[in-house]
């Protein structure tokens, strides 16, 4: 249905072109980057960097000497403030330490639709912050961005990136065969693991009941 002028008399209003930050969560804060950060992201690239590699290309070549973490920061600004396509945060908890990297990848505000991605530093595994951090990405996607779909790809042997993904709410939607090469060279298939508003509406109450049990 239009109106006089041609638009579509129902049409939602147009999302926001901008990715809101900073994030917190009952434990975290969640927000892009600093040059004052280096040396904290740096640290937990090298002390993680053999786990890293296991799933994360970027980690044979990247942060290698601290120069190389000052210079991706700066380029990180610059993303954002041109809103590009690919936002990276750093997720902190709330007494300023450091404990990994969440980021907003293939970003389509046409749609919109956001995927992400994440890791951890090696002394933060096992403590529930990605999936705390997850969720409130996934809230921002849809709250505050309007989202359609939000996506999380991982290579199907990556058992813990595939458990946040399912923990959070998100759906299996397919497995794409022999689709990428892994970080060993070897063809790997890859999970696409989906969430649509209509999911996130029926996660709600699962999200506030986890987040409610973090500070219970």
């Amino acid at each position: 249905m239009t109106d006089v002028s041609g638009r579509e008399a129902f049409a939602s209003p147009p999302a926001p072109r901008r990715f809101p930050e900073p994030l917190r969560t009952p434990r975290l804060i969640i927000r892009r980057y600093t040059l004052s950060d280096a040396p904290a992201l740096f640290g937990a690239v090298n002390r993680s960097r053999t786990s890293l590699l296991e799933f994360m290309p970027w980690a044979r070549s990247s942060h290698l000497i601290i120069e190389d973490t000052e210079e991706w920061i700066a380029r990180e600004r610059a993303r954002w403030l041109a809103q590009d396509t690919e936002l990276g945060f750093g997720m902190f908890r709330r007494d300023g330490a450091y404990v990994g990297g969440i980021g907003v990848h293939a970003i389509d505000w046409t749609v919109p639709r956001f995927e992400l991605g994440y890791w951890l530093d090696d002394p933060s595994v096992g403590r529930g912050y990605m999936q705390e951090a997850v969720r409130a990405m996934t809230r921002a996607c849809f709250d505050r961005c309007r989202a359609s779909r939000v996506e999380i790809r991982c290579d199907s042997r990556n058992t813990r990136s595939a458990r946040v993904a399912r923990a959070c709410g998100y759906t299996l939607d397919g497995t794409l065969r022999a689709h990428a090469r892994g970080t060993d060279g070897s063809i790997c298939d890859t999970m696409i693991w989906g969430m649509t508003a209509a999911d996130a509406d029926a996660a709600r109450s699962a999200w506030d009941a986890a987040d409610d049990a973090l500070v219970a």
